[in-house]
């Protein structure tokens, strides 16, 4: 059986954990493992935050410390509703930018936020941003800018082109060869040298407009949100730092940051702080609960699936070897009916074979594989029928 993408049911979970870790890290006038202002996570409820700020005429007015509770609610809400942590991202924003205006006069704020919201379709990635931090997305060995850049002002028809270009300068070479290049009636040396200016920023009279969009994400998609400081790695030192098994992957991108920005020929950002936190996607646990007359499809994720019946029988369905079993040649699905009992008898009793298009049919439970979908019919009458299932989506 050829496994395919899921497609989960539609019937209530009890709960759902959002599979997500996240590793930060700062450096601080160069010394690195230091705390800066404005950088903030929460794991377990999927939220993150990247804040960076340019002082005004007042120097103890910073703006990432005045403007952090505006983006409280948003970090610990619980809904798994996209359009509901939409708006709440949009009014954090709105309420960031009339502090800043209000308590930090003359100061810019760029920030991006990210909350990961787990509805039974699947993972989504709320992201608002605006100014010079910003948003990727490493897909397998894909290196994605999610987020605008609002530096330098570029006509739309070149600025993908443009900030492509200045994302893969790493040498002398490369800088004189971007900086020859003609586009439009602007030369590559102009935005160079303007590439620490902001068009948009919170805070800003002329322009505070943030942008907020929507990412499926799936179990292997690693996240960076990054300070303008990252921009000094190319994206390709970016995607194989990302790439590596690094036990902080945010750690490693301060530390590779730092030793580019020694280069200062090739410095995009002279700014002193360096902030980056990582989001990693893991596989998710979801738990439903079968009442009489419930239908639950599941598509094989190649993790067992756990279902304890009325009774405090449990059962286990999976390929032989995902259940933790030597490869066989059948190429049916295995159920584990009695895993005690099929342990003591070396594998002889206790277990069923449930090849596709076919069904087993128990009291309280009907397990059918059909179209490479498993669907769960629940018979069950005094008690409901609990599901685990592992999620990639």
């Amino acid at each position: 059986m050829r496994r395919r993408p899921e497609d989960e049911g539609t019937v209530e979970r009890r709960r759902a954990d959002l599979g997500v870790k996240m590793f930060e890290a700062s450096s601080v006038s160069g010394k690195s493992n230091t705390k800066a202002f404005g950088l903030a996570h929460i794991a377990p409820l999927g939220f993150a935050i990247i804040l960076d700020g340019r002082l005004g005429r007042k120097k103890s007015d910073v703006p990432e410390r005045k403007a952090s509770p505006a983006w409280q609610e948003l970090g610990v809400s619980t809904s798994t509703d996209p359009d509901v942590v939409s708006d709440l991202m949009s009014t954090a924003f709105d309420k960031a930018h009339t502090i800043v205006r209000t308590a930090s006069p003359d100061s810019l704020l760029s920030a991006t936020a990210l909350k990961i919201v787990g509805p039974d379709s699947g993972r989504v990635a709320v992201i608002e941003s605006i100014g010079r931090t910003r948003a990727y997305l490493l897909r397998g060995d894909n290196l994605e800018l999610l987020t605008p850049d609002d530096g330098v002002l570029i006509l739309p028809r070149y600025e993908t082109e443009v900030i492509n270009a200045m994302d893969a300068i790493q040498s002398p070479g490369d800088l004189d060869a971007f900086a020859g290049i003609k586009y439009g009636h602007l030369m590559g040396s102009y935005f160079w040298n303007q590439r620490h200016k902001i068009t948009r920023a919170l805070g800003s009279a002329s322009n505070s407009s943030s942008m907020c969009l929507r990412v499926p994400v799936q179990a292997g998609d690693r996240l960076l949100l990054a300070d303008p400081g990252v921009q000094n790695l190319s994206r390709d030192e970016i995607r194989r730092v990302l790439m590596s098994d690094r036990e902080n992957p945010a750690d490693e991108i301060v530390y590779r940051t730092q030793v580019a920005m020694a280069d200062t020929s090739r410095v995009r950002s002279d700014l002193r702080d360096i902030k980056a936190i990582v989001i990693d996607m893991d596989p998710r646990v979801l738990e439903y609960t079968l009442q009489q007359g419930d239908r639950l499809p599941l598509a094989y994720t190649g993790f067992p699936i756990g279902i304890e019946l009325p009774g405090e029988n449990k059962l286990e369905i999976g390929f032989s070897e995902d259940l933790g079993f030597k490869p066989t040649e059948s190429e049916g699905l295995m159920l584990i009916l009695d895993r005690e009992e099929f342990n003591s008898s070396n594998g002889q009793e206790g277990y069923a074979w449930l090849e596709e298009n076919n069904e087993i049919v128990d009291k309280n439970l009907n397990i059918s594989w059909v179209g490479g979908e498993i669907t769960l019919t629940s018979y069950a009458v005094t008690k409901p029928v609990k599901v685990t299932y592992t999620s990639l989506k």
